[in-house]
């Protein structure tokens, strides 16, 4: 069946029947539920390179969750009790990841089960950390990025422009010397909320706390990420189905803006979260799954997952393995190619 409306099909695309259960074992604790499954993905790859970085016989593994009863939201595009969403490696040894409409953040650690780390979290979405190991969230239900503290404090890094709200920040990424770069597209969420900017942007928070619009001008801003110096900050734009390339200045500021890749396609999926491997290569979702491109923008192939991913990061001890966030579940794949991490490890 075709879909019409496609960030819906970018949330649930027709990937999510592929049959995948092959292994799997149980674990309880209060009301969730942890299941391995394995199934070897389908990977396409369309340069020789492609083969560098996953290996043929690389399976996936499923973190499929069962979550507590949860009253569903009503967005545009559908009605969801759970969205998973924003995976983030902790250095700690273990995995984070948003439920946007659970409003919750939760926290997985092989072999036990996953646990609610964060409750009322703020419809989150885009999760990363800063260079001291504080926890930056995307909270969309208070149109803000906001940091977690040490001691647990929320202190408000963003709220609004001008005395105007923002729309709904969405992903996000730290340089090495503070500066905190976010998008902020509107797309009718939270449920009744009306978009007071009347642009979509890349927000730019200085070391020193100051917030300035670093580009504009963009369908719907989504996944972010930098090149491995820092010297490009790539864009994915969902409506678009494009990402974009642009220089960053000494200063800081966003300069020379370019079309990166186009990712077209009538497909289910969209462009939405990415990120960057050591090499430079970009992992972007898209239409049918992860699109690969090296740093000169060639297309080198595409994983497809057994569900179309939304976003997607780096973890376990080497960063070797690819986490990939579907609406249901928490896909991952080991890879041959060590991913990009902007914050400290703490072993590097």
């Amino acid at each position: 069946m075709k879909c019409k409306n496609q960030l819906f099909c970018s949330k649930l695309g027709p990937g999510e029947i592929f049959p995948a259960v092959l292994v799997f074992g149980c674990l309880f604790l209060a009301g969730l539920r942890c299941v391995a499954q394995t199934t070897t993905p389908s990977l396409e790859a369309i340069d020789p390179d492609f083969n560098h970085l996953i290996d043929r016989d690389a399976v996936f593994e499923k973190l499929s969750i069962e979550f507590p009863n949860n009253p569903a939201v009503q967005v545009s595009f559908g009605k969801f009790e759970h969205f998973t969403e924003g995976p983030l490696w902790d250095p700690h040894g273990f995995l984070l990841f948003s439920d946007i409409y659970g409003d919750r953040i939760y926290k997985w650690k092989t072999p036990g089960p996953v646990v609610t780390y964060r409750d009322n979290a703020g419809f989150p979405n885009g999760l990363t950390f800063d260079q001291q190991g504080r926890l930056l969230i995307c909270n969309q239900k208070l149109r803000r990025l906001e940091r977690i503290e040490a001691n647990g404090d929320v202190t408000v890094l963003a709220d609004a422009w001008e005395g105007k709200k923002l729309n709904a920040p969405n992903d996000v990424v730290v340089r090495k010397d503070g500066t905190i770069y976010f998008t902020d597209p509107f797309w009718k969420f939270p449920p009744g909320s009306i978009q007071e900017l009347s642009f979509q942007a890349i927000w730019r928070i200085s070391p020193d706390g100051k917030l300035s619009i670093a580009a504009q001008d963009f369908g719907l801003p989504n996944g972010i990420a930098f090149s491995p110096d820092e010297k490009l900050l790539y864009l994915g734009d969902t409506s678009r189905k494009k990402l974009y390339e642009f220089e960053i200045k000494a200063d800081g500021t966003l300069a020379n803006r370019k079309l990166f890749a186009d990712l077209a396609s009538s497909e289910a999926g969209a462009v939405d979260g990415m990120k960057v491997d050591k090499r430079g290569d970009i992992f972007t979702t898209g239409p049918g799954g992860v699109w690969v491109f090296d740093k000169t923008g060639k297309h080198l192939g595409t994983i497809r997952a057994p569900a179309i991913p939304a976003n997607v990061a780096w973890g376990d001890s080497d960063y070797r393995t690819l986490y990939l966030a579907t609406p249901q579940a928490v896909y991952r794949l080991r890879t041959k190619i060590e991913g990009l991490v902007t914050y400290k490890t703490g072993s590097k």
